[in-house]
This record gives structure tokens, sequence and C-alpha cells, in this order.
């Protein structure tokens, strides 16, 4: 058994190189996320914007502003 079923994690094996399940765990998380927002609407939310905002600023091999 897969340490991640052990705990309840849910996982999906994709492949980058030959695109197999790549969308469909793409549209899986979505859809969790979407379900989680209404089930949950009081809870503080990810803000992906703000994040990939602050590993910008970590980043600073070879940039040029």
């Amino acid at each position: 058994m897969p340490p991640l079923q052990e705990y309840g994690v849910p996982f999906m094996e994709t492949s980058a190189k030959t695109g197999m399940n790549v969308e469909l765990a793409f549209l899986a998380i979505a859809k969790e996320l979407k379900q989680r927002a209404v089930q949950q609407p009081d809870e503080p939310r990810f803000q992906i914007r703000d994040y990939i905002e602050s590993q910008k600023k970590k980043s600073s091999c070879c940039s040029f502003m």
C-alpha cells in the first residue's frame, strides 16, 4: 500500500511526457476546490497570485528587471 493511501491522501498517476491523466488530474483538483469553497465558505483561501509574487521576490538567479 503506498504511503499516501495509508493517510487517506488522494493521488493520481500522471505523465507530463505523454500527457496521461494531466487534464483529468487538473479537473479533479478544480472540482475538489470548488466543492470545498461551497462547503466551507469562511475558511481562509490560498491566494495563488500572492504566492507567485512571493516566489518571484525570492528568486534572484540571473534575473534582470
